[in-house]
């Protein structure tokens, strides 16, 4: 699942105001009280080991859950209050939306200075709508494609010129950090860099993951040449 905002629509242009979606909300709360403590917040990215993802106390500081400061953005940002923001939500094929969701989101933003509008769809339409080209949407919150490299996510989400380019934006300097850490092969050096591109697209408040599922591999330390391929939720490799 992730919220991400359209970068190209008039009121979410500024980086300010969507700066003030995100330190308006505490996902860690969201977790705990929708999702019943199940799975973790993060930008998304799939990562190999969890050192290579941002820190709860480094995101929950410098990018969320501080109300004042997401007011005091909203002021500086010149806009008049409230300002209004259309939420769209994706609903599952029978019709379930998760109300806690949807509730806590409204009063979050409401108390900040926003004046949100609640819109629903189902799957199809979200697809259209949300992640296919026609990005007609300010804020949504659904789940997207499953991705299952770092590199797909990276590409086909976040850099300018991906195939879905969920938040719309062109920002050339993530669009290098992309690229950089594609080629990067210490491992050590690469793991830094994509820690400074989860950085870079909190500070620029286009999306994040309010709740992460993980996957995790155990096998001997002496097996060589295993390449699992999980594309298209192959299994067969456990064979």
């Amino acid at each position: 699942v992730v919220l991400v905002m359209n970068s190209r629509k008039p009121g979410l242009e500024e980086t300010e105001v969507r700066q003030a979606v995100f330190r308006a909300i505490d996902p860690w709360d969201y977790l705990d009280t929708v999702w019943s403590g199940e799975g973790f917040t993060s930008v998304g990215i799939p990562v190999r080991e969890p050192d290579w993802l941002l820190s709860r106390s480094d995101m929950r500081q410098n990018f969320f859950a501080d109300p004042g400061k997401a007011r005091k953005l909203l002021l500086n940002s010149g806009q008049t209050l409230p300002v209004d923001l259309e939420i769209t939500v994706r609903t599952e094929p029978n019709g379930y939306h998760n109300l806690a969701l949807e509730e806590k989101l409204i009063a979050d933003l409401t108390d900040v200075g926003f004046n949100p509008e609640l819109r629903r769809m189902n799957p199809a339409q979200f697809s259209e709508l949300v992640i296919g080209p026609m990005k007609d949407f300010q804020l949504a919150v659904g789940a997207i494609p499953p991705t299952s490299t770092t590199n797909r996510f990276l590409f086909g989400l976040l850099h300018s010129e991906g195939q879905l380019n969920l938040s719309g934006h062109n920002d050339s300097q993530l669009d290098s950090m992309i690229e950089a850490q594609a080629v990067e092969f210490n491992e050590t050096d690469r793991r830094d860099q994509l820690v400074d591109i989860q950085q870079r697209i909190l500070e620029q408040a286009y999306l994040f993951s309010p709740v992460t599922n993980a996957s995790r591999w155990v096998f001997n330390k002496d097996l060589k040449g295993f390449v699992p391929n999980t594309a298209l939720s192959e299994y067969n490799f456990w064979s």
